[in-house]
């Protein structure tokens, strides 16, 4: 990974130091809610989060193609633009302009499914580039504004969100981030 970090240019890391530091905690209360967001544990709310930020990542560094994001990585990003204020501006704040999202079910058509497919594959291998550089350790420092008694709710919760057999972070989204 030192030889794509080597290849960035000054801007673009000037925006991936950016994106490690997005304080996302709101994000992540919302998506740990067992009642209002989807219950998550801590644990995969940062997974989550880190892919979110590899997604904006590979969306600053390629605005001019098509990237479909995973369903997890679309509901952080759900979660995110809910916070209206903030989504605003963090992306004026990160990239200079606002990253639309775009809800697109033109392309759950079986004529577009293909190219859909083949779009999720290549977001993919772009996001893979970047994975390591925004992995957030479960067990590191993250500020989270909840207390003791939302987390053992969460962790209820949690215990019938991990029976579920699907995992968000393999299958694409019917949403994405329009070309420019």
């Amino acid at each position: 990974m030192l030889v794509v970090k080597e290849a960035l240019s000054a801007q673009s890391l000037a925006c991936m130091e950016k994106l490690k530091a997005l304080n996302l905690s709101p994000i992540a209360d919302y998506l740990m809610n067992p009642q209002n967001g989807y219950g998550w544990s801590r644990q995969q709310t940062l997974q989550a989060i880190g892919r979110y930020k590899s997604f904006l990542f590979v969306s600053y560094l390629h605005p001019d193609i098509l990237v479909v994001p995973t369903q997890e990585i679309d509901r952080v990003w759900h979660s995110h633009i809910l916070h209206t204020r903030k989504y605003r501006q963090d992306c004026e704040g990160l990239f200079g302009y606002f990253i639309d999202h775009q809800p697109d079910s033109e392309f759950c058509s079986q004529s577009n499914r293909q190219n859909w497919d083949a779009t999720f594959v290549e977001t993919q291998s772009l996001l893979a580039l970047f994975e390591e550089y925004f992995n957030t350790d479960a067990s590191a420092e993250f500020e989270l504004h909840q207390d003791k008694a939302f987390n053992l709710l969460q962790e209820k919760v949690q215990s019938v969100n991990d029976a579920d057999p699907i995992n968000l972070h393999l299958h694409p989204s019917a949403c994405g981030r329009p070309r420019c």
